[in-house]
């Protein structure tokens, strides 16, 4: 899951709603958003709720990128708390997609 949250929203009760039934988070901060969440924190929450499988990224494209990595060619599962982290992982989704559209056209 690819995760950004604000910090005005009740962070560890959220987080321990999620940590039982997703495997893996992907931690990032808004950039356009002054109010985000600290992602470090966030995984402090998470670990001490048992969960490993933590990483923490400066930004939504490289959590993005490092969740489709992980995937594969599956797509990432991706639950923006809120329409900021959409807008912002809109142009880095638009990218690849026109990568992959010039990759299946070379094929």
């Amino acid at each position: 899951m690819i995760l950004a949250m604000s910090s005005d929203k009740q962070i560890p009760e959220m987080l321990a709603e999620l940590a039982p039934v997703i495997d893996a988070f992907h931690l990032t901060q808004y950039r356009s958003n002054p109010r985000s969440f600290d992602p470090d924190m966030g995984a402090t929450i998470l670990r001490q709720l048992g969960k490993s499988e933590v990483s923490i990224y400066s930004g939504p494209g490289e959590a993005w990128a490092a969740a489709r990595k992980s995937l594969g060619w599956m797509m990432a599962s991706s639950w923006p708390v809120r329409c900021f982290l959409a807008g912002e992982l809109r142009p880095v989704m638009v990218r690849i997609v026109e990568q992959m559209v010039v990759q299946l056209s070379e094929c």
